[in-house]
């Protein structure tokens, strides 16, 4: 959503407007019924990561034409991220 629908394939202005909403999008969630994630979406180191992560995808969707990269890479940070941080 953020990537196609927002940010386009050009303009530096609807890249901007994107990764300002994918950034705000996840304290949003803590609001919207993802208490859980409290401590970590409203971490402003988290959320400097998350704006590589949305700026990274944005150019790979770009680059690619394709939004199925920045699905793809924005999955794998996840799940790595889950596998390197949940209890086992």
């Amino acid at each position: 959503m953020f990537r196609a629908a927002l940010a386009g394939r050009a303009g530096s202005m609807r890249a901007a407007a994107a990764l300002i909403a994918f950034i705000l999008w996840h304290p949003a969630q803590v609001w919207l019924g993802l208490p859980m994630a409290q401590d970590l979406f409203l971490d402003g180191r988290f959320l400097i990561i998350a704006a590589a992560l949305g700026a990274t995808c944005t150019g790979l969707y770009r680059l690619t034409g394709s939004i199925w990269p920045a699905v793809l890479l924005h999955w794998l940070v996840v799940l790595a991220w889950k596998g390197l941080t949940s209890p086992v």
